[in-house]
């Protein structure tokens, strides 16, 4: 995975490294230097700005489409649950498969079920395996936006299988 951003000047372009490297101290995460965000503030990371933009493709079994300030990119749940290891935030919301442009069909709405739940699985699998050394992250698990009765399947897993790993 490359953490690369392109800086353009007049004459040329150059390229530096992003957050993902930038060092830090014993008892410094690199979001909250990055950001110079006081240590007794809750930092919470998710994948979507308040109010959401809907997207231009469509989310895939492995993504979900995001926009960027270099336009719409599809953000892969493996490069997500990475950023979240290397940045450290109090929190992280698990990505949903939503899509704010319209509304879902009865298929969808599995589907997105199931792609959140597979996400949100691998990221606290992951996450679960990290040395004791590193400061906790909180996962949240999304709620995705559509009638109860729909996620039904997705919020019993939630609460059989998940529930001790999750925080919210």
């Amino acid at each position: 995975m490359q953490h690369l951003k392109t800086q353009v000047t007049e004459k040329s372009t150059e390229e530096t490294t992003a957050i993902h490297d930038l060092p830090i101290g014993k008892d410094e995460t690199r979001l909250r230097r990055f950001i110079a965000l006081q240590e007794d503030a809750l930092l919470v990371l998710g994948t979507r700005r308040q109010p959401p933009v809907p997207a231009r493709a469509a989310n895939t079994n492995t993504g979900i489409s995001i926009q960027t300030g270099l336009g719409f990119t599809t953000l892969e749940s493996d490069d997500y649950t990475e950023a979240v290891q290397r940045l450290r935030p109090d929190i992280v919301l698990g990505m949903a498969d939503y899509e704010y442009a319209k509304r879902p069909g009865v298929k969808r709405i599995e589907k997105m079920g199931d792609r959140t739940l597979a996400w949100l699985q691998h990221m606290v699998a992951t996450l679960g395996d990290e040395s004791n050394e590193l400061p906790p992250v909180a996962v949240f698990a999304p709620v995705l936006p559509i009638e109860a009765g729909q996620q039904s399947d997705y919020l019993n897993t939630l609460q059989e299988d998940l529930a001790d790993f999750l925080s919210g």
